[in-house]
């Protein structure tokens, strides 16, 4: 079996026409989906690629609180990853994330992008009308990354997914919600460590 690595990135924010200065809040969804993967055996990092940085104007208009392209390719070229996993809550900033996208591709066609997240959940046609995004994780994402992952480990289709939506042909293919996990505290506690805290703690 092929381990297959999973980088979790919680993009920058970008928005038009002004300055967005948002209090850093640690990426919790993507803290515990991580602890998730790493309790089932899975090789996983996180990047958190907004890290409460004050915002500058980009281009085009754009302000952006983060890191740039060029620094989020040099992380994900350095991880290397098989899959990567954006999470994308607001609508208002939803260009961050198919930011990381493009920058994701670039490095390598092959990687798996996966989209997760209110937004993502909400306009999924949308969101799979960006050539660079491959699939979407409908609701909770714990179960369904982590049967992502081993169905590529075993190189088995990324078909029937259950909460998943991929574009096929054009048409969109959405497959029924997994219920609910129960009881959350089932959950492992988020992977704090996988991230300098050290951000959130300064207000």
């Amino acid at each position: 079996n092929d381990r297959m690595k999973t980088l979790l990135i919680n993009p920058p924010f970008v928005r038009y026409g002004e300055k967005v200065d948002i209090h850093a809040e640690e990426p919790l969804g993507l803290l515990y989906l991580a602890a998730y993967l790493r309790e089932n055996n899975k090789d996983v990092a996180l990047l958190d690629a907004y890290q409460g940085k004050p915002s500058i104007l980009d281009h085009d208009g754009f302000y952006r609180s983060g890191l740039s392209d060029q620094e989020i390719e040099e992380k994900v070229n350095e991880y290397s990853p098989d899959v990567v996993g954006i999470t994308c809550m607001f609508s208002i900033f939803s260009k961050g994330a198919h930011d990381v996208a493009k920058v994701v591709k670039k490095v390598s066609k092959d990687i798996l992008v996966v989209f997760g997240g209110v937004h993502s959940s909400s306009f999924t046609n949308l969101v799979l009308s960006d050539k660079n995004v491959d699939m979407v994780v409908l609701g909770e994402g714990e179960e369904t990354l982590l049967e992502i992952v081993e169905k590529l480990e075993t190189k088995e289709p990324l078909t029937g997914i259950q909460s998943t939506a991929v574009k096929n042909n054009g048409t969109l293919l959405s497959h029924p919600h997994r219920p609910l996990i129960k009881d959350l505290d089932t959950l492992p506690i988020p992977a704090r460590d996988l991230l300098g805290m050290s951000t959130y703690l300064n207000d």
